[in-house]
């Protein structure tokens, strides 16, 4: 039997020219769908990846803003000077562990730069000094030194008229110096306490009187009270803690009153109070 040799591939479709065509078109659409195969799973596990990579970035860059927003915000208040130059820099801060200390050297600060800058400072030093206001009283009219239709002397009445006049003068001045006042310890606030002072409820009265005093106690509320940073009742133990152990060591003995006299006021702004009520009634 004679060896038939295969059919040559060629040869048929160059003999059935349909069958080339039909064959080409078929490799053609599997090589079509092989490549939209590739390409959907390479796709699929690089959209997996890439959103597993925009979670894990997207949480990793939340992460950084917050470091780099309380980085800025210790840095913006370490580097905040006032608006005040001669203030050297003592500032109104919530931001620092010593801003109850720094509270209390500010305003003392406050006391003194006013003091010795405003006309009649040390009426407005007085008021900031002892937390209420001055007194400025009367002069005492001379007629009562005399009897009744004697005449008052000419000097004593125009020396009387001066001195009222002086004295409304410096109630006048002291109501200027007040508002002046309130707006460099305003200035000497740091942004972070500033935006706290307006949020407080008692800010539109604040506001409208600008009234120092007012402004120093909302500022000493905010300063003193460590309800953002840690929980109350630790806080006010931990500065009872403080208040107790506080020795005088190497201060000079103004610089340990005044030192006394912070750790007291930290102390007893929790329930006003720096005893303990129970070794109170146990020792009563």
């Amino acid at each position: 039997m004679p060896f038939k040799h295969p059919p040559n591939k060629l040869l048929l479709f160059q003999h059935h020219p349909n069958l080339s065509h039909q064959l080409s078109r078929t490799m053609g659409r599997e090589q079509r769908q092989q490549g939209r195969g590739g390409r959907s799973g390479n796709g699929g596990q690089g959209g997996n990846c890439g959103c597993g990579g925009r979670r894990r970035f997207n949480n990793n860059s939340n992460r950084n803003q917050q470091q780099q927003r309380r980085s800025n915000s210790k840095a913006s208040s370490a580097s905040f000077k006032g608006n005040c130059a001669e203030m050297d820099g003592h500032v109104f801060d919530c931001s620092d562990l010593r801003q109850a200390d720094m509270f209390n050297t500010t305003k003392k600060c406050l006391a003194e730069y006013v003091g010795a800058t405003f006309k009649h400072g040390g009426d407005i030093r007085a008021y900031i000094e002892q937390g209420k206001m001055v007194d400025i009283l009367l002069p005492e009219d001379p007629a009562k030194k005399y009897k009744a239709g004697d005449a008052v002397p000419r000097v004593e009445q125009i020396r009387f008229k001066k001195s009222i006049d002086a004295t409304v003068k410096r109630q006048v001045t002291l109501d200027e110096n007040n508002k002046r006042a309130y707006s460099v310890a305003l200035g000497q606030c740091t942004e972070l306490l500033k935006s706290k002072l307006h949020s407080s409820k008692n800010w539109e009265r604040i506001s409208a009187n600008q009234d120092v005093l007012q402004l120093l106690d909302e500022i000493k509320s905010i300063v003193f009270r460590f309800e953002e940073q840690k929980f109350i009742p630790l806080a006010g133990h931990q500065a009872k803690s403080i208040f107790y152990s506080f020795c005088q060591n190497n201060l000079s003995n103004a610089d340990y009153f005044e030192k006394f006299r912070n750790h007291v006021d930290i102390a007893s702004s929790y329930d006003g109070e720096l005893e303990d009520s129970a070794i109170v009634e146990w020792a009563s």
